[in-house]
């Protein structure tokens, strides 16, 4: 019976595995566990470089940016450094994305919280595009404010719609 039991365990524990390898590709689970900033959506691409922002790995966060993209990219991306390096005590609170109009691209609304001063939300518009080595950003592109729509959690672009 002692035998029968360990026997249980080891099928239960190949059962969970084979379990996690069908849920979750191989291709993901091994490019995650080879590089644990592997972007596998757009969304989760993006999340990513905000959050290597508020922890102030820009290396980190310019290296999800496509070697091809626009120069405002790199205009926007460097605004961003100098907004992080400018109030140490600055962190990000939270960030809401929106699927865009187009495919791969997405809108993100991001608040900020600082003691020092307070700061009105930013919003962004993102492109992405699929690589070898996960989702990269394409483009980034700061929109105008955003209001509440009726009341409820969407919101919609006040100012440049036409970049989502």
């Amino acid at each position: 019976m002692r035998g029968s039991r360990h026997l249980w365990l080891i099928a239960l524990a190949l059962a969970c595995l084979i379990g996690v390898l069908a849920w979750a590709s191989p291709e993901h689970v091994l490019s995650a566990l080879a590089d644990p900033h592997y972007a596998d959506s757009p969304q989760s691409a993006v999340r990513l470089f905000w959050k290597f922002l508020d922890e102030r790995e820009l290396k980190l966060a310019a290296d999800l940016i496509a070697p091809d993209a626009d120069s405002g990219s790199a205009q926007e991306l460097a605004a961003l450094r100098q907004l992080v390096y400018q109030d140490p005590l600055l962190s990000l609170q939270r960030v809401e994305i929106l699927d865009g109009e187009k495919p791969h691209s997405l809108a993100a609304r991001v608040f900020w919280h600082s003691p020092v001063k307070p700061l009105e939300p930013f919003a962004y518009s993102f492109e992405l595009e699929q690589t070898s080595g996960g989702w990269r950003i394409r483009a980034i592109q700061r929109l105008g404010g955003f209001s509440r729509d009726g009341g409820g959690d969407l919101w919609t672009a006040t100012g440049n719609q036409s970049a989502i």
